[in-house]
């Protein structure tokens, strides 16, 4: 039954859009379930926070200004050399904002320091935490706006306020005099009361050199290194790996795809633990190239994801991800996932180490035995081998 309209409005005109939303759901859960009036005011009031909890999110997200949207959830770490993983577990609480720290990452272009910049701001904007995202070159072009249009002390209290500043790409190019003051009042005024995470491809020892000023410059720096913990990444770029996992990909579409799953029927997916059964039976041949230590996801975790969503038309690691979030509670009910979905670059990398040969006979071996279990009315194969073109350099 339809709440009345006076008291739809009452809650309108007291913005309890969250309440007003879930009032009817949450009067039938009440009248299914014996709940009483504490439970369902309760049920209420927490709807309310959490609609209200969101738009805060969204809104601190929006201010903060990181453009393309990086998480730890899709980082892998490793894909990155030279970070202990307790550590950034212990910085993801964000409780290093709580006092005041800061983190300077360094290292070569392309390790995932901008990457782990724009996860610890979205780890502290879900917690409710005001952040703001600069390139090094674009602050400066703000300050010099603000100091042209006379917001200049404004903007440096706004900025001074915030609880997160991050400055990507720091020590980017030589300063002049008036940036380097700039940036000395800025950190200046931060120092002990909110946290600044710089990332930056010089070694700290160079930074000194960006200054025109060394008295200046030894002043910033002195605040910046005080209680800020200090993350080397190392080891090849990122893209560059990525780029060979984008390899990987075409081979996994022409394996799957190449070899003409031309008949799709739903039922086979209502058969999830034979799924998974049979994937194990027939993948158990297939060498795992990667170190124990590293190893968040199995084999036969990523296996049966990939093989699962290319088959519903997944078609990159990225759609494979994505299938596996939006199927996620159906997939828990027959694999381990013990840390989630893996991440897509998780998925890339597993396929650029496998070998091409062996993946591609348990594959085929897979497909012929659901083929006979169906008797073809789920997937008819026709034995189409993948371009031998794609197979040099996966192996």
């Amino acid at each position: 039954m339809e709440t009345n309209a006076p008291l739809r409005q009452q809650l309108k005109q007291l913005k309890l859009s969250g309440i007003l939303e879930s009032i009817e759901h949450r009067l039938l859960e009440c009248r299914q379930n014996g709940i009483d009036y504490v439970g369902f005011l309760s049920l209420l009031l927490q709807d309310e926070i959490e609609l209200r909890y969101g738009r805060k999110v969204q809104r601190l997200m929006a201010q903060a200004g990181f453009g393309t949207e990086q998480t730890f959830e899709s980082f892998d770490v490793s894909l990155s050399t030279g970070l202990d993983r307790t550590i950034l577990r212990e910085l993801s609480t964000c409780r290093f904002i709580e006092r005041a720290e800061g983190i300077l990452l360094t290292g070569p272009p392309g390790t995932g320091k901008t990457h782990l910049a724009k996860a610890f701001g979205h780890q502290a904007c879900r917690r409710g935490l005001s952040v703001r995202f600069y390139k090094f070159n674009k602050l400066f072009a703000e300050l010099v706006m603000a100091a042209r249009t006379d917001r200049l002390d404004g903007l440096l209290e706004k900025l001074s306020r915030l609880d997160l500043l991050i400055i990507d790409d720091f020590a980017f190019r030589r300063i002049d005099q008036q940036s380097s003051e700039w940036l000395y009042e800025l950190v200046d005024q931060r120092y002990g009361r909110g946290s600044i995470i710089l990332t930056s491809n010089r070694a700290m020892s160079d930074w000194l050199g960006v200054f025109p000023d060394p008295v200046i410059g030894g002043a910033v720096l002195d605040r910046l290194t005080h209680q800020a913990h200090q993350l080397q990444l190392k080891g090849e770029s990122v893209r560059k790996k990525l780029g060979r996992a984008a390899l990987g990909q075409s081979h996994l579409n022409e394996v799957i795809l190449g070899h003409h799953v031309s008949v799709f029927n739903p039922t086979l997916f209502a058969m999830p633990d034979a799924i998974s059964a049979s994937i194990t039976e027939h993948f158990a041949q297939l060498d795992d190239p990667r170190l124990e230590r590293t190893k968040l996801h199995s084999l036969h975790d990523v296996l049966t994801l990939s093989i699962c969503a290319s088959i519903c038309g997944a078609d990159g690691f990225v759609a494979i991800e994505e299938f596996g979030h939006a199927k996620e509670e159906w997939l828990c009910s027959f694999l381990d996932l013990p840390n989630g979905v893996p991440s897509h670059d998780t998925i890339g990398r597993v396929f650029t180490l496998i070998k091409t040969e062996q993946f591609e006979r348990c594959f085929l071996s897979w497909m012929q035995s659901v083929f006979e279990a169906t008797e073809g009315e789920v997937i008819a194969a026709r034995g189409k081998r993948a371009p031998r073109q794609l197979r040099p350099g996966l192996e």
